[in-house]
């Protein structure tokens, strides 16, 4: 019986171990778009100069947003001026910004325009049934509908698939994805960022979740058959 609560100990403690790499490692940029051309996401960075002040550009009509310091959930002071949103970061910490704005991909004819100046690399989400017609963006990976590409100023065109269109292909990837709709609304190119870095995605996430994962089944493992033979 002790050698039970021994190894369930063990156990109990490399779950608690483990959990850190595991939520860290879904702790990357996202931007979804839905058919409408309306964005919704978030940008995760890291903020090693505070204090100091983050802005972000955001497409389209802001109509909700919010900071939050992931060292201690607390709400960070925001402000909006256009479609520059400003937080005031005090501390040195991982910050989550998140928005929501409606049209922020530009319609013009059957070709969606989405402009965005990214401050770290990000995750942007397609609709599921949409083509990319032109992109200037730098793109890590593409999964299905879901493009990983790093920060700076990028251009994504595309069109959605249902829509019988004769568009000549631009040169770049010609992919497909999900797309939203929008209607045509300014965007603003203005954007100041401070010193910031984003906290290691995909390929390093997903490696750390794997080997997290993999470490985990194996203390499970063993930890059955030491059970079995007491």
């Amino acid at each position: 019986m002790n050698n039970k609560k021994y190894y369930l100990a063990i156990f109990l403690f490399s779950l608690i171990f483990l959990s850190p790499i595991i939520s860290h490692a879904s702790q990357l940029s996202q931007i979804n778009i839905d058919q409408y051309g309306n964005i919704m996401g978030y940008y995760i960075i890291n903020v090693q100069n505070a204090p100091t002040v983050l802005t972000i550009t955001i497409p389209g009509n802001i109509t909700g947003y919010e900071a939050i310091s992931l060292n201690n959930n607390s709400a960070l002071p925001v402000s909006i001026s256009n479609n520059n949103i400003s937080v005031l970061v005090e501390n040195n910490s991982l910050v989550n910004i998140s928005f929501v704005s409606l049209s922020g991909a530009i319609q013009k004819g059957e070709v969606f325009i989405l402009n965005l100046n990214l401050p770290v690399e990000t995750n942007i989400v397609l609709p599921k049934n949409s083509v990319i017609i032109y992109t200037n963006a730098s793109i890590n990976d593409i999964n299905s509908n879901i493009i990983n590409v790093n920060p700076g100023n990028i251009e994504i065109e595309y069109s959605l698939q249902n829509v019988t269109s004769t568009l000549t292909t631009s040169t770049t990837t010609s992919t497909t994805f999900t797309s939203f709709t929008s209607t045509p609304t300014s965007t603003s190119s203005s954007t100041s960022t401070p010193s910031q870095t984003s906290p290691k995605p995909t390929k390093v996430s997903s490696t750390l979740y794997g080997i997290a994962a993999v470490v985990l089944i194996v203390i499970i493992i063993l930890a059955v058959i030491l059970l079995r033979r007491k």
